[in-house]
């Protein structure tokens, strides 16, 4: 059996009316009286206002966040590049562990330049309309992170053989063992987080746009 469902509307003989009092009347329909929409207890609710104190920190904290990384990023650049030249440049790079540094500056460089770009992509900058720039970002990343460690560990380990192992400094402390290693190490990154490259890609989520898997 269908039911229909409809709006109950009375006949009115609008000539008999006073004026004025067809107007805003509540019609009482045919299953009972007509019950007024109550207000809530204790009024409509409304939001608290915000203190203007708590909007003014927030307006600095995002103009600190929006120049303080990138001035943080281009000190690091900055005196990267100077060590590098130094130790480069100089008798320095004959000894090992000058080039574990040197590996740890490069290492340091591409970390700072992926962080670069990510607040060029946050400040508005549209870095990711290079369809490649994103598995490399991501690839940058994971493996500046890895070498970053393992850089330390090696340049700990050429001290301690350095300093306890003295036997064995002259085969194992050497400039082309330490480049070997720091190459090998390098390889093994590219191999290990290539294939997580591979499965992120650019999301599009309204004028935001980002880089995630």
């Amino acid at each position: 059996m269908n039911s229909t469902v409809g709006y109950y509307l009375p006949l009115f003989n609008m000539s008999t009316m006073p004026p004025g009092e067809h107007l805003m009347q509540p019609v009482e329909p045919p299953g009972g009286s007509f019950q007024p929409p109550v207000e809530p207890p204790g009024g409509p609710f409304h939001p608290p206002p915000m203190d203007t104190t708590i909007i003014t920190i927030q307006l600095i904290l995002q103009h600190l966040h929006h120049y303080y990384k990138p001035s943080i990023i281009s000190i690091g650049l900055i005196t990267n590049c100077l060590c590098l030249l130094i130790i480069i440049r100089s008798q320095l790079i004959q000894y090992s562990y000058n080039n574990y540094i040197v590996a740890l500056l490069c290492a340091d460089q591409l970390y700072l330049l992926n962080l670069l770009s990510l607040w060029m992509a946050e400040s508005g900058y549209n870095i990711y309309r290079f369809g490649a720039w994103c598995h490399f970002s991501v690839l940058f990343s994971q493996m500046s992170s890895f070498l970053c460690l393992w850089y330390h560990v090696c340049l700990l380990v050429d001290r301690y053989i350095a300093l306890h192992i003295q036997c064995c400094e002259r085969v194992l402390c050497t400039s082309v063992k330490a480049k070997i290693v720091s190459i090998s190490f390098c390889v093994v990154a590219i191999a290990v987080f290539l294939n997580i490259s591979l499965t992120v890609g650019i999301v599009i989520i309204g004028p935001q746009i980002s880089c995630t898997p």
